[in-house]
C-alpha cells in the first residue's frame, strides 16, 4: 500500500477541527437570543409589578375634599374631640393623627390573674357593657358590668378644647372588693412634652404637656374614694397604643398590704425608662393608678388653649357643676330620641325604648377616628400593598370583633345617624372619600 505522508495527516485533521458544522454553529447562536428573551421577560415583569403598585396606590390628581381651612371651622372644631376609641372600653381622642389620646384600664383583685381590662376582648367575658346614651357630638354615658361590680363612664365636652370624663364604680355584691383603676394619657406624636405632677400620698393631680397640633394642655384629676385608698402613677415611654396595656403590666410591682385585710398589690413604680439599653428616651406616657373600693368616683378634666394661656379656658367642669350638666344632657338626648323616633307616642313600652336607646347609643357612640393606610389588591400584584395615608372617620361594626370601618355597613349606619344629625353623616361621608 502506498505510504500517507504523516505531515500531510495532520495538517488535513487541524483543518477538519477548526471548521464547525452547521449544527454547532446554530446552536451556539441560539444562547445569546435565549439569553436576551429571559432578561426582556424579567425587566416586563419586573415593571409591570412597579408600575401596578404605583397605580394602585396613587393619588387622585384632584384637590383634597378637606382643605386646612376646613379643619379650622367651627362646625369642625365642635367634634374635634371624642370618644372616638371605641376599640377600648372607654378612650377619648381627637380627630388629629399623631396626637394625645386618654384612655381607662382596670383590674379586680377578686380575680387571680389580675386580667387588665383595657380594650374589648371576647375573652374578657364581661356580662355586658356599653352606651346608654350619646348624641355622637358632646355627651355619653356608658355602663359596663363587671363581675360583682358595674362601672359608669360619663363623657361631655365643656367646648371644642375642653372635656371632661367621670368614671364611677358601684359593687354589685356584698362582700368587701379592691378594684384598681388607671386612667392614662398618650402622646402618639414624637418629641412632644409630657409631665406629671403626684401630691405627697402619689395621687396624681394634674399633667401638662405640648403637642404640635394641640398646643399646650393640661389635664386636672379629681377623685372620690375611701379613706383607705393607694395611688401610685407611671411615666415613660411607649413605642405605641397598641402596647399600653402590656407595658402597664410589665412594669407592675408587688407592694406589702398597707392595709390589715388587704392583699399584696400590684403597684406602678413612678418614674420609669421602659427603654434602659437606648432608642426613645422622652417620656410620651403617663397612666395614673387608683386602688381602692366601692364605691368611688374619679374624674379627669382636660383642657388646651393657645399659647397654653388657661387663664381664658373657661372653669374646670368637674364635681357638682359636670354633675348638672350631665342630667340636662340626659334629659336633651331622651327628649330628642322622642322628638326623632317617635317611639312613645307610637307606645312603646319603657323596656323597649331603653333598649332602642341603648342600641342607638352604641351605633352612633362607635365612631372612631382613624388615621393610615388601607391595604388594597391588585390583579397585577400577588399580595396587598399599602394605599397613601389618610384619616377615616366611620362607625364600626363591632368594638370587639370588628372595631374597625367597613363601607357596606356604613350605607346603613346613616339611614339611621342622617336621621339624628345631619351634620354627623355630612362629615363622615367627607372623610370617608379622602
Amino acid at each position: 500500500m502506498p505510504k500517507v505522508n504523516k505531515q500531510k495527516k495532520r495538517k488535513a485533521a487541524n483543518l477538519v477541527t477548526k471548521v464547525p458544522s452547521s449544527r454547532a454553529a446554530s446552536r451556539g447562536g441560539l444562547w445569546p437570543l435565549v439569553i436576551g428573551i429571559v432578561i426582556a421577560v424579567t425587566a416586563v415583569a419586573v415593571g409591570v409589578v412597579v408600575f401596578g403598585r404605583r397605580h394602585v396606590n396613587t393619588p387622585l390628581g384632584v384637590p383634597p375634599v378637606i382643605s386646612p381651612n376646613m379643619v379650622n371651622t367651627t362646625e369642625y372644631q365642635l367634634r374635634l374631640w371624642g370618644t372616638y376609641r371605641s376599640n377600648v372600653y372607654f378612650g377619648v381622642r381627637p380627630r388629629l393623627p399623631k396626637s394625645l389620646i386618654a384612655g381607662m384600664m382596670w383590674f379586680s383583685y377578686n380575680s387571680h390573674d389580675h386580667s387588665i381590662r383595657h380594650s374589648c376582648e371576647h375573652g374578657d367575658k364581661l356580662p355586658r357593657y356599653g352606651w346608654l346614651q350619646h348624641d355622637g357630638v358632646i355627651f355619653g354615658n356608658q355602663e359596663i358590668v363587671d363581675h360583682g361590680f358595674t362601672l359608669s363612664t360619663q363623657f361631655v365636652k365643656g367646648s371644642h378644647d375642653s372635656w371632661t370624663a367621670r368614671i364611677s364604680g358601684q359593687a354589685s355584691i356584698q362582700r368587701p372588693q379592691l378594684i384598681s383603676l388607671i386612667l392614662y394619657l398618650y402622646n402618639e406624636a414624637d418629641g412632644s412634652s409630657i409631665q406629671a405632677t403626684a401630691n405627697s400620698k402619689q395621687a396624681v393631680t394634674q399633667v401638662t404637656g405640648e403637642t404640635v397640633k394641640i398646643g399646650r394642655y393640661r389635664v386636672t384629676f379629681s377623685e372620690t374614694v375611701q379613706k383607705q385608698s393607694v395611688f401610685n402613677y407611671l411615666v415613660t415611654e411607649a413605642p405605641g397604643a397598641d402596647q399600653l396595656a402590656t407595658i402597664v403590666k410589665q412594669l407592675f410591682r408587688q407592694t406589702p398590704p398597707p392595709y390589715e385585710g388587704w392583699p399584696m398589690l400590684a403597684t406602678l413604680p413612678g418614674s420609669v425608662d421602659y427603654f434602659p439599653s437606648g432608642g426613645n428616651t422622652v417620656p410620651n406616657l403617663v397612666a395614673y393608678q387608683v386602688t381602692t373600693s366601692f364605691p368611688f368616683t374619679v374624674e379627669m378634666a382636660f383642657e388646651s388653649g393657645d399659647h397654653g394661656d388657661m387663664v381664658s379656658q373657661p372653669p374646670l367642669l368637674m364635681g357638682t357643676q359636670l354633675t348638672q350638666l350631665l342630667d340636662v344632657l340626659s334629659t336633651q338626648f331622651n327628649d330628642q330620641f322622642e322628638k326623632v323616633f317617635h317611639m312613645y307616642s307610637n307606645n312603646f313600652t319603657d323596656e323597649q325604648v331603653n333598649f332602642a336607646k341603648a342600641a342607638f347609643s352604641n351605633l352612633i357612640g362607635g365612631i372612631s377616628y382613624f388615621y393610615g393606610s388601607s391595604r388594597v389588591q391588585s390583579p397585577d400584584l400577588t399580595q396587598p400593598v399599602d394605599y397613601w395615608p389618610t384619616p377615616l372617620y366611620t362607625g364600626v361594626p363591632s368594638r370587639s370583633f370588628f372595631p374597625r370601618g367597613f363601607l357596606w355597613d356604613e350605607g346603613f349606619h346613616q339611614i339611621v345617624v342622617a336621621h339624628w344629625n345631619i351634620d354627623i353623616t355630612k362629615v363622615r361621608a367627607i372623610l370617608c372619600i379622602i
